[in-house]
């Protein structure tokens, strides 16, 4: 039921502007009510009204008519006077009483009193009975009412109410009168008032409310003057209602009412005629076959018309399926089909001023016309579009887009007069044609984009917006997004509805393992219609250009390069731009860390680049690295990633420390991928740096310390998995316990591991030039230099500091380590003296690494200088025989400990040598008992001679000689050899007796390189400690 209708309108009660009446409520016009009379409680020995009633208390609204009002009470007192009757008529205007109402007392002996007042809707008078102190009343008052047009109005009421007035209270009653109206349907649809609304030309009225024993008549009508015009026809009124066909007969426009007994010509009982008229209006006379532009609306106007309407569509190029689909009628709740027709569709709730969508992607190129019509008044318009081909322009960067399997690539796709394309990836022929490759999927791109695949998850379940990520536009995959709205307007050749039915359809199944290395087609269409061709291989039905992602295989695991890097935290690098600067620039290749440094694996490895990315992005690591944490979990994927470390020589009962990868903070272990950018400049991973601080050397479960020996082990494990998906459960991409295999190795293929052995050291330096005392040697010069040799890393921020043992001179200089450990400071020590020693201290970021003693020389002393001391004025010798006789005494009068070479020549012939290695201040006596006297007799000059020095004497050489039993010689005298000089060891110049060395040993030094012992106190402890030597990657050099 309406809200306006008029029962709603009588069912709600409302007071009157009535003094003191009680009220019934009018109900429906066309429900006829009973005399309803309601008394209340009075005061002791109070008037009683017994009852109130209306004649007729039916009538209908716009007309006039007599009323009486009678009146029955008791009990009325008037011991005091007069008692006082009050009729008050509710919902009558005060105009609406016509003459002044008479009033009629049928009780015998009671009178009125005075005369009858009208004031308004209220008309009072008095009664009274001389004869009697209490009486009884019997009354009729008869009314003239006009009934108001307002009775068709929500809220009113219309009734008489008595009030009985005596000197011991007040009685009332009231009785209540049904006004009866015209009630006009139009197509099922209540009209209230029927005037409100046009009745439109073919409608169906509904006349309500007439009398079954009353003849109606349809008439003309003017609502200027209410008065009638020329019949049109008669209303059968058969069960209280009567119909009018405006179409069957039509009615001009203009006023009309049903017209009969009590009908009052007024326009509350009228309604109006109106042709009615339609104008459809396409936004666009032309659209595109294609794309965006394929879109379009048509306007439906009806001015005059305010209220909702059906329209039917028909076209003449079209039929109903393809009038649904033009019109879309999937996403549009308002387009429906009509059951049994194969040529129109309705469009519901239209209202004037609507655009209803269109478009005309799913029809060929064209002009189609429409009929839209009302379906209630038939009223129709028609237009027209005209559906054009035109250039759309898809076009792909490159013919060939190329990555390693589990790589990222960048596929390039520019569009042109269109705002969105489909792709489709794969499906194309293999295996010499006799099936599909067994990947197929369909993408929806908007705008120009770079889309970035990440290969190593397609196929698997990860949202669409991982697998494919756009940069500039966006990207929508089919296959990983299925519900997704971008695809409501893909169709599939068959019966399939949907990708995944189509897959099956064409025989494309799930993979067993991530996208392996091969070619996959890229096509790209408008329009979204996917067919099969001729050969069985899907396609667009209009594909506009062609392009191909190409997998390579990958080389898998490679190699692995052991560096150094100054001390730092693991992670120390800002971003992915300042890798090279901050950490790869910084690197030296050594196999021992000095504990303190970063130790750092260079890790070649491919395959990685696809899974890394996704993982680093959806755990979120900071900065351009994976920490422990995500590093952990890729460990835990079982794409075969190994990472382990553990030392080799613990002590008997002590564990071995072992990598603890997970315990580890970011700033202690770090994992940073290097970009190395591929053809299309897309991200790809081939190698990565593992950084370990060793200060702490937290990243293991027990703290390695110097001497301990690290073995690291990385590679790929392969299980020899055919079924990859089938092992890992690939329905989720997470750590989940399985076998580790990596997905791009052949089925057979077994672990690919590399090892490196690494060794802790404490930081240390040596200085090249010292003295006996391990003390460093400075000249006194303006460019004075102090050079060495550290196994701390090199770009370690290092200084040395000179200080004089007044305190009052100093020097601090700042020391750059080259790559092989060695060190060159210059500085002016002209300030010192020579002789004077001073401390030398060796910083490593500003902590203390070494602290000696250096001693100043003069800026032209000889840091080494072997001088002939002695050697004998005359020497004799037996021809044949050994030259054992010919001796010399060597000083090194310089500072540092040196290998020499002593040199014997004979004439100017040299005839052999001795090495001899002396500290500082040392000296020592060599002889030459190894040569012999292959000369004839006579006498000679011979020479022994250094680098620095040289001295000569007398050889004679004499045929042989006998020697008698007794041993002596034949003449009794003394050896002539041996005047002059003894055979003495090695001794300092203060004459401190050193024992020489007995051991050969190949020496270098800046006299050349003998097979000769060395002679010295240096050759004599066997070399253990060699002066100037640098303790660097294990080694001393």
């Amino acid at each position: 039921m309406s809200n306006d209708s008029p029962a709603r309108a009588f069912g709600i009660r409302v007071s009157p502007p009535c003094r003191r009446s009680v009220h019934l409520v009018a109900v429906a016009a066309f429900v006829l009510l009973g005399i309803a009379l309601v008394g209340t409680p009075v005061a002791a020995d109070g008037p009683t009204v017994d009852n109130v009633t209306i004649a007729d208390d039916e009538s209908r609204v716009g007309i006039e008519d007599d009323h009486t009002v009678a009146v029955e009470a008791t009990g009325i007192n008037t011991t005091d006077g007069p008692a006082t009757v009050t009729v008050e008529l509710s919902g009558w205007s005060a105009e609406a009483i016509g003459d002044d109402p008479n009033v009629e007392i049928r009780t015998d002996g009671v009178e009125v009193v005075g005369s009858v007042e009208t004031d308004g809707t209220e008309t009072t008078f008095e009664i009274d009975d001389d004869s009697k102190t209490e009486i009884d009343l019997d009354a009729t008052i008869e009314f003239r009412l006009e009934h108001p047009i307002e009775s068709s109005v929500d809220g009113a009421i219309y009734e008489a109410g008595v009030e009985v007035t005596d000197s011991n209270g007040t009685a009332e009653a009231n009785a209540t009168l049904t006004l009866a109206r015209l009630a006009y349907e139009v197509d099922g649809e209540e009209r209230f008032p029927p005037s409100t609304e046009f009745v439109f030309q073919n409608q169906t009225v509904t006349v309500r409310n007439l009398d079954p024993d009353t003849a109606y008549t349809l008439y003309g009508f003017d609502p200027d003057d209410g008065a009638l015009g020329e019949p049109i026809e008669s209303v059968d009124s058969t069960g209280g209602s009567g119909t009018i066909d405006t179409g069957a007969e039509p009615l001009d426009d203009g006023w009309y009412v049903v017209h009969g007994d009590e009908i009052a010509t007024v326009e509350a009982n009228a309604f109006r005629v109106q042709s009615h008229r339609l104008a459809a209006t396409p936004a666009d006379d032309a659209v595109d076959a294609v794309g965006d532009g394929a879109d379009t609306d048509v306007t439906i106007e009806s001015p005059l018309r305010t209220t909702a309407f059906d329209v039917n569509v028909t076209s003449a190029e079209l039929d109903a399926a393809e009038l649904f689909d033009v019109f879309d009628g999937e996403a549009n709740p308002n387009v429906e089909r009509i059951e049994g027709s194969e040529t129109t569709i309705r469009v519901e709730g239209v209202e004037s001023g609507d655009s209803i969508p269109v478009t005309f992607e799913p029809v060929p190129a064209a002009t189609y016309g429409f009929e839209f019509a009302a379906t209630d008044t038939n009223a129709r318009d028609g237009a027209s579009v005209a559906v054009e081909e035109r250039d759309v322009s898809v076009e792909f960067g490159s013919d060939v887009f190329e990555t390693g399997a589990g790589g990222i690539v960048e596929i390039d796709v520019s569009l042109e007069d269109t705002g969105e394309a489909y792709v489709i990836v794969g499906g194309d022929e293999e295996r010499g044609g006799s099936v599909l490759e067994n990947y197929f999927d369909v993408l929806h791109v908007e705008g120009d984009t770079t889309i970035r695949v990440n290969t190593r998850l397609l196929g698997t379940n990860v949202p669409s917006e991982e697998v494919y990520l756009a940069e500039g536009g966006s990207v929508t995959s089919y296959l990983h997004a299925p519900e997704d709205e971008a695809f409501d307007d893909v169709t599939f050749e068959g019966d399939a509805d949907d990708l995944d039915a189509f897959r099956s359809a064409i025989g494309v199944g799930a993979l067993p393992r991530p996208l392996q290395p091969g070619r996959y087609r890229l096509v790209a269409g408008v329009g979204g219609s996917v067919v099969v061709r001729d050969d069985g291989v899907p396609d667009f039905e209009r594909p506009v250009a062609r392009s191909n992602l190409h997998i390579t295989d990958t080389d898998g695991f490679e190699n692995v390069t052991t560096y150094v890097a100054p001390e730092g935290s693991a992670n120390d690098i800002d971003d992915s731009d300042a890798i090279d600067e901050e950490l790869t620039s910084q690197l030296t290749e050594r196999k021992t860390v000095a504990k303190g440094d970063r130790l750092v694996f260079e890790i070649e490895a491919r395959g990685l680049t696809g899974l890394v990315s996704w993982l680093d992005e959806r755990l979120g690591s900071n900065g351009p690295g994976l920490d422990p944490q995500t590093l952990t979990t890729l460990l835990e994927f079982p794409d075969g990633l190994r990472i382990d470390g553990e030392q080799t020589n613990p002590g008997q009962n002590e564990p071995a420390a072992v990598l603890d990868i997970d315990g580890a903070t970011d700033g202690e272990l770090y994992l940073v991928p290097t970009p190395a950018n591929g053809n299309d400049g897309s991200p790809s991973y081939d190698r990565y740096y593992l950084v370990v601080d060793t200060r702490g050397m937290a990243a293991f479960d027990r703290e390695p310390m110097p001497g301990d020996e690290l073995r690291f082990e990385f590679g790929y494990d392969s299980t020899g998995k055919v079924n990859w998906f089938g092992t890992v459960d690939h329905d989720a991409v997470d750590p989940n316990g399985a076998p580790p295999h990596f997905p791009y190795a052949d089925a057979d293929a077994g672990n690919d591991t590399e090892t490196r052995v690494v060794t802790i050291e404490t930081p240390s330096v040596e200085y090249d030039r010292v003295d006996g005392q391990r003390r460093p040697i400075l000249r006194h010069s303006e460019n004075g230099t102090l050079t060495g040799r550290t196994n701390l890393a090199p770009g370690t921020d290092v200084t040395v500091q000179l200080l004089s043992g007044a305190r009052a001179r100093s020097a601090i200089k700042d020391v750059e380590i080259g790559a092989d450990g060695t060190f060159n400071v210059t500085h002016d020590l002209s300030a010192l003296d020579p002789g004077e020693t001073v401390k030398a201290e060796f910083y490593a970021d500003q902590r203390l690494v070494d602290k000696r003693d250096a001693i100043v020389i003069g800026e032209r002393e000889p840091l080494v200088n072997y001088e002939i001391a002695e050697v004998p004025d005359n020497v004799s010798v037996e021809s044949g025989g050994s030259l054992e006789a010919i001796t010399a005494t060597v000083e090194n009068r310089g500072y540092m400990t040196e290998e020499g070479t002593v040199e014997l020549a004979i004439d100017g012939d040299r005839v052999g040598n001795r090495s001899v290695e002396l500290d500082g201040n040392e000296s020592a006596t060599i002889d030459f008992d190894d040569e012999t006297a292959s000369l004839d007799p006579g006498e000679y000059t011979y020479t022994v001679s250094t680098n620095d020095d040289e001295a000569s004497g007398r050889l004679l050489v004499e045929g042989d000689r006998s020697v008698d039993a007794g041993g002596t010689d034949t003449d009794g005298g003394e050896d002539e050899s041996s005047s002059g000089m003894n055979r003495t060891t090695a001794t300092p110049v203060d004459d401190t007796t050193k024992t020489p060395s007995d051991e050969p040993e190949e020496r270098s030094g800046p006299l050349g390189l003998f097979p000769a012992p060395p002679i010295g106190a240096r050759s004599a402890i066997g070399g253990a400690a060699v002066v100037g030597a640098v303790h660097v990657l294990g080694h001393w050099i």
